[in-house]
């Protein structure tokens, strides 16, 4: 059940309307009425003591990242039996959105240079000890702010790992249809960087074909097969091209060994 508009959270807190709703929790737009400025806040639907647990380490962890390309975590409190993120509120439309509006695809350079800032993002939390990963980058999650910036959003579902072997501290598996590797909807092998990297991969294809690739499981298991996407947009120069599909490799091991090395490829 979602938080009524003008529902008022800790005495601070308005919210004014619902942003999206999952699975995992809600997001809404609120009102900060101690700073007098709009904020997002994520609702955590899960209360067991192992959620609650990871949602607060989470927030721990996310407020002390600061990067250009991400939206600066603000705030964690709890109100009757449930946890709450505060984030900075990002306005503007999304890259989905950008492209169903237009009605095709967007222009690799517009494309491009959005992607890039997502990857440095990327790249600053895959760098952090212990690693951070998001999890569900795809175009609904990249905004572009009133001064032209990429923002990857929604990284209250980021999880970090415990060790080299990135096994995970806590946390179900997760996926999209279309931009989650195969690893995460199999639960066989852990997320890792290479599980971000796909995702990039396949948010750049459906960014530059208007399309959203097939699923993942379905191309492992031969049930779909991936159209090239310079066969639906002839616009995409071949090596570009080659870097998506290189990043959409179904193994993690096939795929670029790091997000930078692949950022190097769009440059």
């Amino acid at each position: 059940m979602t938080l009524p508009e003008d529902t008022i959270l800790i005495e601070r807190y308005r919210i004014d309307d619902l942003l999206a709703y999952g699975g995992r929790g809600a997001i809404y737009r609120a009102f900060d009425t101690s700073l007098n400025t709009p904020v997002a806040i994520k609702e955590n639907f899960f209360q067991s003591p192992e959620a609650v647990a990871q949602f607060k380490k989470e927030a721990l962890i996310l407020a002390r990242l600061r990067h250009p390309a991400l939206p600066k975590v603000l705030h964690h409190f709890s109100f009757e039996g449930q946890q709450y993120l505060v984030m900075e509120l990002v306005d503007g439309e999304n890259l989905w959105q950008a492209v169903k509006r237009r009605g095709e695809p967007l222009p690799e350079r517009e494309a491009l240079d959005a992607m890039i800032q997502v990857c440095q993002a990327v790249n600053f939390l895959h760098r952090q000890s212990p690693p951070v990963l998001h999890r569900d980058i795809k175009p609904q999650n990249i905004k572009m702010s009133s001064d032209g910036r990429a923002k990857l959003v929604d990284v209250g579902i980021a999880r970090r790992f415990a060790n080299a072997q990135h096994q995970a501290e806590a946390g179900a598996v997760s996926a999209t249809p279309g931009f989650s590797p195969p690893e995460q909807y199999t639960g066989e092998r852990e997320a890792s960087p290479a599980s971000d990297i796909y995702s990039m991969g396949a948010t750049l294809y459906a960014l530059l074909t208007a399309r959203r690739p097939p699923n993942s499981h379905s191309l492992l298991s031969g049930d779909a097969t991936l159209t090239p996407p310079e066969s639906i947009n002839a616009n995409i120069s071949p090596p570009l091209a080659r870097a998506i599909l290189n990043a959409m490799r179904l193994k993690p091991e096939e795929r670029p060994h790091s997000v930078l090395e692949w950022q190097k490829q769009l440059e």
